[in-house]
């Protein structure tokens, strides 16, 4: 084992010796500054909660679609970082549980685009992975919902309202929606 994994298992040992309401006092202080960070800790309290989950995350993605502020180059990846954080939790806390919730929520999700792309320097390209990331996750949401739909027809419509780009892995993909698999 490394030094830096043997001094974070130390380190880990000695927090939970501090105590979770000290703990979560720490955190919470500290989140204050930090957006991204009281995002994270709010999905943690609720992770055994998909429904709640979904709730949560559903706010968070229509509050994307509310943001004006111009996100500059360097902020970019922080972004990223929080588009990420969305979809890995409607990927890891709801799709299994909640397949309709999940596949709504990748839905709006992807529906953002434009708007997330009106307002940020992408140059790294780094906004965009996680937006193709997130059409694979639509699609396998849209195979295991329960939902009655023309897969054919949305998929094509989802498909090409396009104009960044960013959904061209849907049809590339689309065998993982419509094999029936």
């Amino acid at each position: 084992m490394d030094a830096g994994r043997s001094k974070s298992l130390k380190l880990r040992d000695r927090l939970i010796r501090v105590g979770p309401e000290r703990l979560a006092d720490t955190l919470l202080d500290v989140a204050e500054g930090d957006r991204e960070l009281k995002r994270r800790l709010e999905l943690l309290a609720i992770e055994d909660d998909p429904e709640a989950t979904a709730d949560e995350l559903a706010k968070q993605i229509a509050a994307l679609r509310r943001r004006k502020r111009f996100v500059r180059y360097g902020e970019s990846f922080e972004l990223a970082g929080e588009l990420r954080l969305l979809i890995e939790a409607i990927r890891d806390r709801v799709f299994s549980d909640l397949p309709d919730r999940a596949f709504l929520l990748a839905d709006g999700f992807l529906r953002t685009d434009a708007k997330v792309y009106e307002r940020v320097d992408d140059s790294s390209g780094s906004v965009a992975d996680v937006y193709r990331d997130a059409c694979l996750l639509w699609l396998d949401a849209a195979a295991r919902s329960g939902r009655d739909e023309d897969w054919v027809e949305r998929l094509r419509a989802t498909a090409t309202d396009n104009d960044y780009g960013v959904r061209d892995p849907l049809l590339p993909n689309a065998d993982r929606l419509l094999s029936g698999g």
